[in-house]
């Protein structure tokens, strides 16, 4: 099933705010669709992701894994204890909706 559409920001040089949409998520990380050229290997992109019901995008870091024909795979990267509980709280949250 689709996801939503939700906006990206490249964590890069330019850091510049982009739209894209996510095909697939899991704790591991995610598989993004966009019209951008497909960022190189290990790139880091922060994914600004508004849960459904949420007031507030929820950052999550992950870098560049592969890429697919169309699409390009994300790992996520947790910096903190609680960032993989917040990804599978975003996902119960998808799939409920």
């Amino acid at each position: 099933r689709d996801l939503h559409s939700f906006p990206t920001r490249r964590s890069s040089d330019l850091a510049e705010q982009l739209q894209g949409e996510l095909t697939e998520i899991s704790v591991g990380g995610a598989l993004l669709k966009s019209t951008i050229p497909k960022p190189s290997m290990g790139t880091e992109i922060v994914l600004e992701l508004l849960p459904p019901g949420g007031a507030a995008p929820m950052p999550i870091t992950g870098r560049v894994a592969y890429h697919t024909s169309s699409a390009t795979g994300l790992k996520f990267i947790y910096r903190d204890g609680g960032g993989s509980r917040r990804i599978r709280e975003l996902i119960r949250r998808i799939r409920s909706a």
